[in-house]
């Protein structure tokens, strides 16, 4: 420890910790639930501190068992586009098992190139499902990254609530159904992929 006297150590360690463990839980308190749920602001570049040229927007979910919120994103210039979905903590729901978290490279686009995704407790039987894995309320959290020009006010995520019995009527024309069987082909790839960047997943 380069001659750092371990008590000293200790102590910058625990206050780093405490530091963290703070601002971890001022966050989503801050920036998620400030806001009404199933709502998302107009994304904002991520400023100092965070990653250069990055755009983000965040919120809260809380659904019933028959309701979907449905979102639909502009990609604009932006090489790379996350959406994810987690805990009050940031904690991200279980992604290797689940579509909790879905990148432009693996959701479907529309035709005029943005992305509709689906949140529901239970799967919609679509394409873009964003799975929150049992838990009926959390964090949104979205990000476009690679810009070649700033997001701007047109380019705010539309977000509608509906009843899933509904749910094709406000999807886009032409939006792909999934059936069981290709969803569940969807998990194994996806659980293989992680496996094979994960460590965790390997045993």
């Amino acid at each position: 420890h380069l001659g750092v006297d371990d008590d000293v150590l200790a102590e910058k360690v625990a206050a780093g910790l405490e530091k963290a463990v703070k601002l971890w839980i001022e966050i989503p308190n801050k920036y998620n639930y400030q806001i009404p749920a199933n709502t998302l602001p107009t994304p904002k570049a991520t400023g100092e501190g965070g990653l250069h040229g990055q755009y983000n927007t965040g919120g809260n979910f809380s659904l019933k068992d028959n309701e979907a919120l449905v979102v639909t994103l502009r990609k604009g210039t932006a090489r790379y586009l996350g959406f994810q979905l987690g805990s009050n903590l940031y904690i991200p729901f279980e992604y290797g098992r689940h579509t909790s978290s879905l990148s432009n490279s693996q959701a479907v686009p529309n035709s005029d190139g943005s992305y509709t995704y689906i949140i529901s407790l239970r799967d919609p039987g679509v394409a873009n499902w964003l799975d929150p894995v049992g838990h009926p309320t959390g964090v949104m959290f979205v990000r476009w990254q690679g810009l070649q020009r700033p997001l701007e006010a047109a380019d705010a995520p539309t977000v509608t609530l509906v009843d899933l019995k509904h749910l094709a009527q406000v999807l886009p024309p032409g939006f792909p159904a999934l059936s069981k069987e290709a969803r569940t082909q969807q998990l194994s790839r996806r659980e293989m992929q992680v496996r094979e960047r994960t460590p965790r997943y390997r045993n």
